[in-house]
């Protein structure tokens, strides 16, 4: 009987540990997110200055051709 009530504390120790790091995980990653996107528009906006400077419209990077991955399948 001691047993069992020693593993149920665990389990329960272990969800109530697995939920508050889950929840941290999403805090750190929506403050990693705001960061990388603000990077992304420091980086679009400087290579458009760059383009709008030298007066070199293909000096935006194009982005890649999409390719089909395995069957088509989605």
């Amino acid at each position: 009987m001691r047993y069992r009530r020693f593993k149920m504390g665990l389990l329960a120790l272990g969800v109530v540990a697995g939920y508050g790091s889950g929840f941290a995980s999403l805090a750190h990653c929506r403050q990693w997110r705001e960061h990388h996107r603000q990077q992304m528009m420091n980086e679009v906006a400087r290579t458009c200055v760059d383009a709008a400077r030298t007066g070199n419209p293909t000096a935006v990077p194009q982005p890649p051709p999409q390719q089909q991955v395995g069957w088509g399948w989605r």
